[in-house]
């Protein structure tokens, strides 16, 4: 079971104090999402049931994430 009172890991880049102090939603979302995947050592079907999601919405999820992340990338 996840610690929900254990520190999450930052994913949120650190540009000033007050992006690290207050994270948006989708980036505490998808931290503790990341946070499940690894509690459940990579198996996503056991980190969906541990987060009350269906499998297919955690990988929508990932999906979407890595779409952002690739086009932040190609934006720069």
């Amino acid at each position: 079971m996840i610690d929900p009172s254990a520190p999450l890991p930052s994913l949120v880049p650190a540009i000033d104090a007050a992006a690290t102090e207050w994270p948006s939603l989708e980036a505490l979302r998808l931290q503790y999402i990341h946070r499940a995947i690894e509690h459940a050592g990579g198996n996503k079907t056991h980190a969906a049931e541990l987060l009350g999601i269906d499998r297919r919405t955690l990988n929508r999820t990932l999906a979407r994430e890595r779409r952002r992340a690739r086009t932040q990338t190609l934006a720069k």
